[in-house]
């Protein structure tokens, strides 16, 4: 089974795929990219997305597997935060990485299910600044979790939604209720559902 993990920055993304990864899930993960230039950057971490996506999904049925990020996340939420929040992007720049994702995405599959992360303003900065990842302001971080929040209800394949601003003790006993809840949907209905990852 396979199962991408998507929300804001310091959501606590990381610590649920490492939940995962000790429920034996491998980790596909994207490298960061080389170059200091954002635009360049995007373009790496493009193909970056596309090469693990085309990995997981040649996995997915043999094997259980996590990737965090999704390809129609890049499009629905950063590039738009780039371009018309950041003006780290040019439109330009933002419309020919989108140009490749329209040739790419007919030809992939969508992960079995989805895990969204979210919290509160003051908790993603708490977990940040501890981590000394302060990216954005809250300004643009709240932006960033209502694009997620929009990009949440589009999504066709099954989903689970964790509030970090809750005690931990609580988020994993969740987790691991829905998991297993997860698996039986994986197991009974993955012939009924319809394989395009939006509506």
């Amino acid at each position: 089974m396979w199962v991408s993990i998507f929300g804001a920055a310091g959501t606590g993304k990381h610590e649920i795929k490492d939940l995962l990864v000790r429920e034996d899930y491998e980790y596909l993960e994207i490298r960061e990219p080389s170059s200091t230039d954002m635009f360049e950057r995007q373009y790496q971490f493009l193909w970056q997305r596309f090469s693990i996506h085309l990995q997981a999904q040649e996995m997915m049925d043999k094997h259980d597997i996590v990737t965090i990020g999704t390809v129609w996340d890049n499009i629905e939420v950063h590039y738009k935060m780039l371009t018309s929040v950041r003006g780290i992007l040019t439109k330009e720049q933002c419309d020919l990485l989108d140009y490749a994702h329209e040739i790419v995405i007919p030809r992939l599959k969508s992960p079995h299910s989805v895990i969204w992360t979210y919290t509160e303003t003051m908790t993603a900065f708490n977990r940040m600044s501890l981590r000394n990842k302060i990216t954005v302001t809250p300004d643009e971080y709240n932006q960033q979790l209502a694009r997620y929040k929009e990009f949440a209800l589009k999504i066709r394949v099954p989903l689970i939604e964790i509030d970090f601003g809750q005690p931990m003790d609580r988020i994993i006993k969740d987790f691991e209720f829905n998991l297993a809840s997860l698996r039986t949907t994986a197991v009974t209905a993955q012939s009924l559902w319809t394989r395009e990852f939006l509506r």
